[in-house]
């Protein structure tokens, strides 16, 4: 299953982010709250919404909309006065959740990780920091509420550009850019880094991806078992290594060139 990759990372990270509207759904510019029922293109776009706290204190509101494993919506902190949507991307599968949150530059803010049924989240809020001992608790419940999100697929014609994710200054850190060429080619750069105080690299660097609309696979031909899936949508990008395809023993230790990617530029 793809989406293990970066569940298995998100555990290596943390172990060594005109309708009426509902009174307690906050405002979001990119979602809309509706009334039910819904049209069957509405029911697409439909966002998963929950409640609860982080360590049984801070309330907040959660959202999303799913598409297969990829979860794209926004945390809201109840307790602020502007409680402004922050940004999540993230992973969903095999009981456990992942949700990054990303301010408007990019930046890695925090993460929810934790074990997911159809009624309950529960687990933790992780500050970018990797290996910290700040982790919070997180209990999230279903809510009743309809919202509907954008569309997260992307244009073709807009998939160039740099890309990128950090946690934190001491963390996990990885960036790519994705150039159009002459001929119907794309090229690929990528350097991820392990967190503190190694700093293991995976490195990549592919100048013949045929353009193929918004996703793309390689195999390195002078590696064994090593092999990336690329899948762009609106604003981020996703990597993934194939089952048995980790890269291992060609990236550094513990390395990876999985990831989600933020479009930075």
């Amino acid at each position: 299953m793809k989406y293990t990759t970066i569940l298995v990372l998100a555990l290596l990270l943390f172990s060594c982010d005109g309708e009426q509207k509902p009174a307690s759904a906050p405002t979001d510019t990119d979602t809309t709250a509706v009334k039910t029922p819904l049209t069957k293109e509405e029911e697409v776009y439909k966002n998963i919404c929950w409640v609860g706290h982080i360590d049984n204190r801070i309330p907040i509101f959660v959202h999303y909309q799913l598409q297969e494993e990829i979860a794209v919506g926004s945390i809201t902190y109840l307790n602020t006065d502007a409680r402004k949507p922050i940004r999540l991307i993230g992973e969903i599968g095999a009981g456990l959740v992942f949700l990054t949150e990303y301010d408007e530059a990019g930046n890695i803010t925090g993460t929810l990780l934790g074990k997911i049924n159809e009624q309950r989240i529960e687990g933790s809020w992780n500050p970018p920091n990797t290996g910290s001992d700040e982790s919070l608790d997180l209990v999230l419940e279903r809510k009743d509420t309809t919202i509907l999100s954008n569309s997260i697929e992307v244009d073709p014609a807009d998939v160039f550009g740099t890309y990128s994710y950090q946690y934190g200054e001491a963390g996990y850190q990885g960036e790519f850019s994705f150039t159009k060429k002459e001929g119907g080619y794309a090229a690929l750069e990528l350097i991820s880094v392990t967190q503190e105080p190694a700093r293991n690299i995976a490195d990549l660097q592919i100048d013949s991806l045929r353009l193929s609309g918004t996703s793309y696979s390689y195999t390195v031909p002078e590696a064994e078992n090593c092999a990336i899936e690329l899948q762009f949508y609106k604003d981020f990008a996703r990597i993934v290594h194939p089952d048995g395809m980790s890269c291992m023993g060609y990236f550094g230790h513990n390395a990876t060139a999985a990831g989600i990617f933020v479009k930075v530029k």
